[in-house]
């Protein structure tokens, strides 16, 4: 495993023939995939080493906004049915030397790649994103399980936020619901974000996670900026727009989706360089 130290905000940690061949992108797969299908496109949210490592290196003894410390204990390679993915188990230490355990994941938090093909923008176009969004500002994690004392099983927030049945894979929706959940306020993932409550609860509450996990660049006077400019009730467009109201929408035009993905682009630069800056 790569030590902990300084990490390199220009490593893509897609695999290289995804970015410079011309690789396919096949909607039943929701994935690229070359001509032949021996070379199957591989998620680095659950298969790169490097990025665990890397997300490894930002978490590793660190002072959580509750006054605990963070401690990294491995990454680890699990199965589930004939699949391998990674996760980062790490626990909560406090002055009484009590300790909690948690394995967390990495979740993708640009635009989605299906989306973007669902509203035409070409394979070229998104490739260049992914060159920009699949570094360590494009990644954050959440929890998968807690030990000890959890009676209650922790439902996958990166899942329950995904395409049309939860919002689309939107990072600013999932900051929005977030935001109410900690104020207690009408939240659309209410219930899964109470199954992850140990975990969340780390942060004290919304500014605490946001500063945690260097997200400023989503936010603004403590108000999280809609990063698709669309006004959600009627997906009109409206750039620029405070995220108001958390209803699930997405652009459908190319030229609409384009936009989306460059105020994302924005966000996870502007993410690296903090990044950047605090470990390098």
């Amino acid at each position: 495993m790569k030590k902990f130290g300084n990490v390199n905000v220009n490593q893509n940690y897609l695999e290289p023939l995804i970015l410079e061949k011309d690789f396919p992108f096949e909607l039943e797969y929701k994935k690229f995939i070359d001509k032949d299908k021996t070379t199957r496109y591989k998620d680095p949210d659950s298969n790169s080493l490097e990025l665990y490592a890397d997300l490894a290196t930002l978490l590793a003894d660190r002072q959580l906004p509750n006054g605990k410390m963070l401690k990294i204990k491995k990454i680890k390679q699990r199965k589930n049915g004939d699949n391998f993915y990674l996760e980062l188990c790490v626990y909560i230490h406090n002055k009484a030397n009590e300790y909690t355990n948690f394995g967390i994941t990495s979740d993708f938090i640009s635009s989605s790649t299906f989306s973007a093909i669902k509203a035409n923008v070409s394979a070229t176009r998104i490739k260049e994103s992914l060159k920009i969004t699949r570094s360590i500002g494009g990644h954050v994690v959440w929890a998968i399980w807690k030990l000890p004392n959890n009676p209650n099983k922790i439902e996958s927030i990166n899942q329950a936020r995904g395409e049309e049945c939860g919002l689309y894979d939107r990072f600013d929706l999932t900051l929005f619901h977030l935001k109410n959940w900690y104020e207690e306020k009408p939240c659309f993932l209410k219930k899964v974000f109470d199954s992850n409550e140990n975990w969340l609860n780390l942060f004290v509450d919304f500014n605490g996670f946001i500063n945690f996990f260097y997200l400023n660049s989503f936010v603004f006077d403590d108000t999280v900026q809609n990063i698709t400019g669309i006004r959600n009730l009627t997906c009109d467009w409206n750039e620029n727009q405070i995220l108001s109201d958390g209803t699930p929408c997405i652009p459908k035009t190319a030229k609409d989706y384009i936009i989306y993905m460059n105020s994302n682009e924005k966000a996870i630069q502007e993410r690296n360089t903090k990044i950047n800056k605090f470990f390098n």
